[in-house]
């Protein structure tokens, strides 16, 4: 993988499909259970430098938009049901991270399993390990343009 990458469970590792991650690249893939503050205790301390956390919030920003891009290393996976996610992203150890969404955004899932909640937007909810290859994706392009002369400077806003 081009990143290291550490996803943080609060759901059922039987249902997430980050999982799959693991098993496809071990050595580059951790996976953390965090159903329980003992059991978050055990997720590091990430590298704010070198480390950015998968979450749509306000203030994220794409790989393309990314300052600092070069020095990335690490992309944190939160996974768990949406509603809960905020749990995850307010962890000591991953609360001073950057944020990073996707780009392209309404992209289609081709995963079986469609939330129940919102029968409008069927099939645009992404399976994490979907969310995750595509995250890897934009990171490789914008990690392309950053060799090819485009690096953001490492301050600023972003």
């Amino acid at each position: 993988l081009p990143l290291r990458v550490s996803v943080l469970l609060r759901d059922g590792r039987q249902r997430s499909t980050a999982v799959h991650a693991k098993v496809l690249a071990p050595d580059c893939c951790e996976l953390y259970d965090c159903f329980s503050h003992e059991s978050c205790a055990a997720v590091p301390a990430f590298d704010p430098a070198t480390t950015v956390v998968a979450f749509p919030s306000e203030g994220a920003t794409t790989f393309a938009d990314l300052d600092g891009l070069a020095a990335v290393d690490h992309l944190v996976l939160l996974c768990s049901p949406w509603q809960q996610a905020h749990k995850l992203a307010a962890l000591p150890q991953v609360r001073g991270l950057r944020h990073v969404r996707l780009a392209q955004t309404g992209c289609t899932s081709g995963f079986w399993r469609v939330p129940p909640h919102d029968g409008s937007s069927a099939g645009t909810h992404l399976a994490s390990i979907e969310a995750l290859t595509r995250l890897l994706h934009e990171f490789t392009l914008a990690r392309r343009g950053v060799e090819g002369g485009g690096e953001k400077s490492g301050g600023g806003g972003g």
